[in-house]
């Protein structure tokens, strides 16, 4: 039975190494190129770490009454091997706990670096809007006064005689109305940034 055990145990060690190898190399692809990272691997690391835990759990136990003397089918003498295993399934159990955690975390440090993602795309997404509204803000008193005064035909607006000067004016005035509008909304940045 011992020789067994010990098989088993030697395979659940087996198991472990290829868990971290795993582990790392998902580790790896997160950190480095993150647009091919699945976050799926992780669930599945730390699914098959459960099971594998649960496994070293109940291993563990049964080893823990054999070292106790609760089996009398054992000799005094093989208890001592037993130890040896009890120990070995003690610190792979400790193993798949640290993994575990490790997995724990690297989910939520996947999680970061999406909201972080997310926050970028935000950002750049409110910087465009308020340009775009900043534009509008400037152009909309243009825009209605050109609406207004582009409805008419020059003769209605000036007498055919004074039109040159007149659309001159105009146009001298939007400027100076864009320029003001402008202006206006710098000051409110300044004092926004303040706040």
């Amino acid at each position: 039975m011992h020789i067994i055990l010990d098989y088993i145990v030697d395979q659940k060690f087996t198991a472990i190494e290829s868990l971290e190898d795993e582990l790392n190399k998902t580790e790896d692809a997160m950190i480095g190129e993150h647009s091919d990272f699945k976050p799926a691997d992780l669930q599945y690391l730390r699914r098959d770490l459960l099971a594998l835990r649960k496994s070293l759990f109940h291993e563990r136990e049964i080893l823990l009454k054999i070292c106790r003397k609760d089996c009398h089918y054992i000799p005094e003498k093989a208890i001592y091997h037993y130890h040896d295993l009890y120990d070995h399934l003690t610190k792979f159990f400790e193993l798949t706990e640290t993994d575990r955690e490790i997995v724990t975390s690297l989910i939520e440090i996947n999680l970061s670096m999406l909201n972080i993602k997310t926050a970028k795309i935000a950002n750049k997404t409110n910087v465009t809007l308020r340009r775009l509204t900043y534009i509008t803000t400037i152009f909309m008193p243009l825009t209605l006064l050109a609406g207004i005064g582009g409805m008419s035909e020059w003769t209605m607006m000036t007498k055919p005689e004074n039109w040159k000067l007149s659309y001159s004016l105009f146009i001298l005035a939007m400027a100076v109305i864009g320029i003001a509008n402008y202006y206006v909304l710098l000051r409110f940045e300044k004092k926004d940034k303040k706040i």
